[in-house]
């Protein structure tokens, strides 16, 4: 009975150590994965915003225009990356900022029509026209704005053409003294206008009417190169006055 009595206890005994090791071997190996990655996830290093916060520069340029007047604008714009930033490693990021105010100095010649000429204004007074390759001086106001669109936007199709065109004068007295002269063409609306340079030939007198007032100009388109800066023009040597 005592004997009994004892081996259940020890087996008891026995029984709750073995539960008690598989409890806390469960324990254990249930919260590991947690341990582990919590100890991951502590040792991690603190990834920084991946903005740029870094030192900028930027590189200005100046241009002088023809009257002297000074035009400053940004080029290159170099941005370092911030400390800890997975962009840090690739080093600086270079990127260029477009001026949409600057352009690039025109390169041709003085005249399409005639290159040789030293400058635009030394084109000789060319014969009577006896055949005029547009004639849009009576065609219908949306007919005109349309062709003088092209004209303008596509003028390398139509140098050495000759054109006759009806439209109202507008003289623009430039700072440095000299006045120029342009012929304008209004669309149907008579909302928009387009411009188009007259350049009287080297020896010409023509006298000009008022501003506003209607006129008749025919002669040659050309493309000119005033001091770096393309133009579309009409070379003529005389006008017509309309309504007189």
């Amino acid at each position: 009975m005592k004997k009994t009595l004892f081996l259940t206890v020890i087996i008891s005994a026995l029984l709750l150590s073995a539960c008690s090791k598989n409890d806390k071997a469960s324990s254990t190996s249930s919260a590991l994965p947690f341990a582990t990655l919590n100890e991951q996830y502590t040792e991690a290093p603190t990834v920084q915003p991946t903005n740029f916060i870094g030192e900028t520069e930027a590189f200005e340029k100046e241009t002088k225009d023809e009257q002297g007047f000074s035009t400053s604008f940004s080029e290159d714009i170099v941005v370092q990356a911030a400390e800890g930033s997975p962009f840090q490693e690739s080093g600086t990021v270079t990127a260029t900022t477009a001026n949409p105010f600057f352009e690039e100095a025109y390169k041709g010649p003085p005249s399409a029509i005639m290159p040789n000429i030293k400058h635009f204004s030394d084109f000789p007074p060319f014969p009577e026209l006896q055949l005029i390759d547009y004639d849009f001086s009576r065609q219908s106001v949306t007919m005109v704005y349309g062709f003088m669109y092209d004209v303008l936007t596509n003028a390398e199709n139509y140098v050495g053409k000759s054109l006759k065109l009806t439209g109202s004068y507008m003289p623009y007295n430039a700072e440095d003294g000299n006045t120029y002269h342009f012929l304008l063409v209004y669309d149907d609306a008579a909302c928009c206008e387009l411009a188009i340079e007259l350049l009287p030939t080297k020896g010409s007198d023509i006298a000009f009417p008022k501003s506003g007032d209607i006129m008749q100009a025919e002669g040659l388109v050309d493309i000119c190169n005033d001091a770096g800066t393309r133009f579309v023009a009409l070379r003529i040597n005389d006008i017509t006055l309309m309504g007189l």
